[in-house]
């Protein structure tokens, strides 16, 4: 229990110390730190330029996806032991 020792009496700080606290220039100055942190932080979601990357990347992917491609493109190229008819000549 004698481990602990409490003073009752403690030291006034002196003026000069409390001026040098009172600096509220600086404190406003971490105020807008801070909340330009808050800014700078936001969730990616609530980025307007970053959503809007996003929804021009998925358009693209689902016109590369959903693409129609030519009837001609998609013709079937026969191997070389099956025979080949072809109707359309008269």
């Amino acid at each position: 229990m004698a481990k602990y020792k409490f003073k009752k009496e403690s030291k006034e700080p002196s003026d000069e110390f409390i001026r040098s606290k009172m600096d509220f220039n600086k404190i406003l100055k971490n105020q807008q730190v801070i909340s330009n942190y808050k800014q700078a932080t936001k969730p990616l979601y609530k980025n307007r330029f970053f959503m809007g990357f996003m929804i021009l990347l998925g358009v693209i992917c689902l016109v590369i996806i959903f693409e129609e491609r030519d009837p001609q493109e998609a013709t079937v190229k026969p191997n070389k032991d099956s025979i080949v008819v072809d109707t359309l000549k008269k």
